[in-house]
């Protein structure tokens, strides 16, 4: 498994970095009031002259600094400091995003933006257990010649995924709150439907997790000392979470949207 687990560690960083420097770029175009193919001679305004820039810059420096420490890790296999260093980039990352969006506008150290880093830091681990289960694990588990289910791993992957879903749902509902004027406005703005949008699907991720958590997880365990039937469970799963994992995706593109755009609370 470890193979399969450190390339799809490349992915993420490269993903990561890739979105960072598209979204620099985006946002060097719309300041320059100028088409995106035109904005690359003032990329360097973007980075020096605005927080967006420097917390953007901040980012490739963290992913950088992350992606050698897994080289590390990948090349001595028992540095425990470059892997208790990794959770460390992912939060100084996750406070990176919180300082250049909406949350963190007025007050860097407010309560808005340490929810939202909460947020952000939910939604990750929630999206992460999913898709590295979905793509990375279990059907490595399902093609192995035992099919054998792992109950240790699926106790721990719906434990975590519960206490990331308690997360975005706190903290989701306290950003509601917190932009919106009133309800209404869920149906009667652009920024509204978005959020709705997102609220959606948010909800079908979460039913979907439900069924494995209470259905195809213990099917599979149950099913454990007969290879043929925990393989067919643990396919079934994996489809299931696969089904999650792209939903998730597209509710981070809605959150994208919703952090380009200004709430309708803001003045």
């Amino acid at each position: 498994m470890r193979p399969a687990l450190a390339a799809a560690m490349w992915v993420g960083f490269v993903a990561a970095a890739a979105g960072t420097l598209l979204s620099l770029w985006q946002a060097s175009a719309t300041m320059a009031d100028v088409p995106l193919f035109d904005s690359g001679p003032r990329l360097w305004a973007v980075f020096a002259g605005t927080s967006y820039g420097r917390f953007g810059l901040a980012s490739l420096a963290l992913l950088a600094a992350g992606a050698a420490l897994h080289r590390g890790a990948e090349r001595y296999a028992r540095s425990h400091a470059c892997r208790a260093a990794l959770p460390c980039i992912v939060v100084l990352l996750a406070v990176c995003r919180v300082q250049s969006g909406h949350a963190a506008a007025g007050d860097a150290l407010s309560m808005a933006a340490a929810v939202e880093l909460v947020h952000v830091l939910s939604m990750a681990l929630w999206l992460g257990t999913v898709l590295v289960a979905a793509w990375v694990v279990l059907p490595v588990v399902a093609a192995s010649a035992a099919s054998a289910a792992p109950a240790r791993y699926l106790a721990l992957l719906s434990h975590w995924a519960t206490i990331a879903l308690a997360g975005v749902l706190t903290t989701g509902l306290y950003n509601a709150l917190r932009v919106l004027n009133a309800p209404a406005e869920l149906v009667r703005t652009e920024y509204g439907w978005v959020l709705t949008t997102k609220l959606c699907l948010a909800g079908a991720a979460m039913a979907l997790g439900g069924w494995n958590r209470f259905v195809g997880f213990p099917a599979a365990v149950a099913a454990g000392a007969m290879p043929l039937a925990a393989g067919k469970n643990l396919r079934a799963i994996s489809a299931v979470l696969r089904i999650e994992s792209i939903v998730l995706l597209v509710v981070l593109v809605a959150a994208a949207i919703l952090g380009a755009s200004a709430p309708p609370a803001s003045p």
